[in-house]
């Protein structure tokens, strides 16, 4: 593979089957896209997956580039999308706006410009293209707003630690109808001791529940979970179903977090008739409506 550009955006833990258990080993794995001579970028910030992504440049003759620490600036979220200013050569500063919800969305649109503004001159999108293509993202699952019978709801695919962090982030910084359900399915292999003490501090009522379509040597036990990481506010309702249902009844007319996985919030966007692309399975349709 001989890219134009490398692009590494950040480094968590997740995947650890695959690419070990600490941000040294992920980092490594993930340096593996740093190619001869060709330029890399990233907006990691922390000093040791720096230091690989340092060594493992210079090792290519790749030139290394970081994210600015003032980029993006003036960054600033509600309900309809993300604001905020970036400044590159060769466009010089440039106002942007995404409908993508929170300031990690603001952090990853900034990386893509600068990772446009580094491509070949010829390869150059004007600076109009800026504009009509992130104003224009779509992207299902990423704080995706709904409104079902008049109530607001909300579906993200927070499905590790870092996803819950930006997640919870976005949250403390939205004006939402309260009270807050969080309707949760995470699978079992991740690490959802972490991911739900996070979650619950951000709700008034939460659900666990099970996706169907989670793979069955993958899938959690909500009771086990709830005993080990309790929150009185918290219920177990496995069927899947009954648990869209429960959520629309605690909430009244707060607003419902659906989030955990993908198959979580999949499931449920294809239940209440919300699937932008169709659906690959079968799933009862509920009587949700906007």
């Amino acid at each position: 593979i001989r890219p134009e550009l490398a692009v590494i955006t950040n480094i968590a833990l997740d995947h650890k089957e695959y690419l070990g258990s600490t941000l040294e080993s992920v980092a490594t794995e993930k340096a593996g896209i740093i190619k001869p001579l060709t330029p890399v970028l990233t907006a990691e910030r922390a000093a040791v997956p720096l230091d690989i992504f340092r060594k493992q440049a210079w090792g290519q003759d790749a030139p290394l580039h970081i994210l600015p620490p003032d980029e993006p600036a003036e960054a600033a979220y509600d309900l309809s999308g993300t604001h905020f200013r970036v400044t590159t050569s060769p466009y010089g500063e440039m106002t942007l706006s995404t409908p993508l919800i929170g300031l990690h969305q603001a952090s990853n649109a900034a990386l893509a410009v600068h990772a446009l503004a580094l491509l070949p001159h010829d390869l150059h999108p004007d600076r109009a293209a800026f504009q009509r293509g992130l104003s224009s993202v779509h992207w299902p699952g990423r704080l995706q707003g709904e409104r079902l019978n008049g109530r607001p709801w909300l579906f993200d695919v927070a499905h590790n630690v870092a996803g819950v962090q930006a997640l919870v982030a976005c949250i403390n910084g939205l004006a939402l109808a309260r009270p807050l359900v969080l309707l949760i399915g995470i699978l079992g292999d991740k690490d959802w001791q972490a991911m739900l003490p996070p979650l619950f501090d951000v709700a008034d009522r939460a659900i666990l529940t099970r996706p169907p379509t989670a793979p069955a040597n993958r899938t959690w036990d909500p009771e086990r979970v709830l005993s080990e990481v309790g929150f009185a506010e918290a219920e177990v309702v496995s069927d899947f179903p009954n648990a869209l249902e429960r959520a629309a009844q605690l909430a009244g007319d707060g607003t419902v977090l659906v989030t955990g996985s993908f198959h979580t919030v999949g499931d449920a966007l294809i239940m209440v008739g919300r699937a932008p692309y169709g659906s690959d399975v079968t799933l009862p349709r509920l009587a949700f409506s906007g």
